[in-house]
């Protein structure tokens, strides 16, 4: 018996909860390359915050609702979007107007800048 195995126990692992309620999956752009990309919906602490991922530039996560009851229950009136037939703005930088767009203004370095 001398040289018998020696069998380790492995460490119990404890399970633990996410600090965040995963709500939904939706589609955004990357802040730094304007890529779109996946991003997650997430309830935490009575907000909801974005969660999103570039496979360039890594994770950015932003508070995009201060009142989660507020939020969900908004989401009734949710219906499919529709594409306009024309549109009376031109596009610039992918959107289609540029003074409008939080997601591209809050990323350029200053207005009238280009990046």
């Amino acid at each position: 018996m001398e040289n018998s195995p020696v069998h380790t126990i492995p460490s119990v692992r404890k399970k633990h909860d996410a600090d965040y309620v995963f709500y939904e999956l939706t589609r955004s752009i990357c802040p730094d390359c304007r890529r779109v990309i996946d991003a997650h919906i997430l309830l935490r602490e009575n907000k909801v915050f974005m969660r999103r991922r570039c496979p360039e530039h890594g994770q950015f996560e932003a508070l995009v609702y201060g009142d989660a009851g507020a939020y969900t229950s908004s989401t009734k009136f949710n219906k499919p979007g529709t594409i306009p037939l024309a549109f009376s703005t031109p596009l610039v930088h992918g959107c289609l107007t540029i003074v409008a767009c939080a997601l591209i203004t809050s990323s350029m370095p200053a207005w009238g800048s280009s990046r």
